[in-house]
């Protein structure tokens, strides 16, 4: 059940970062310029993960879908796995990522500084 879970968020994951999904109101200037609003699929603020369609939606405690993390990361208001650190989240994504990423001949080293690297903007792992 993980590893097709883990197969799941992959292909989700690799998707959205195909298709370059960014936050809903992130502004991307193009090269004459011009700022463009992207209507882009929000990504999980735990895992990183596109969030495309309701079901890939986490729930909060009251059974509506959370805004911010996906079914694999939250559920009933709470983090499915609560005590897991960022650098345990960085090892769960990383052997994957290259693939997910288009990325195939990226190593597991520079994988794990590209996850981190995106992890640390996220809601949950952020720091300050």
């Amino acid at each position: 059940m993980k590893k097709s879970l883990f197969l799941l968020l992959g292909a989700v994951i690799l998707v959205g970062i195909i298709a370059g999904c960014k936050p809903k109101e992130e502004q991307v200037t193009d090269t004459d310029t011009t700022a463009v609003t992207l209507a882009a699929a929000p990504v999980c603020q735990s895992c990183a993960m596109p969030m495309a369609k309701p079901e890939d939606f986490g729930t909060e405690a009251n059974g509506t879908l959370s805004k911010d993390y996906c079914i694999y990361c939250y559920k009933d208001g709470k983090f499915t796995a609560p005590d897991m650190t960022i650098d345990q989240m960085v090892e769960f994504l990383a052997p994957k990522w290259g693939e997910w990423t288009g990325k195939p001949d990226m190593t597991i080293e520079d994988a794990k500084k590209e996850v981190n690297q995106t992890l640390a903007g996220l809601k949950r792992w952020k720091t300050s």
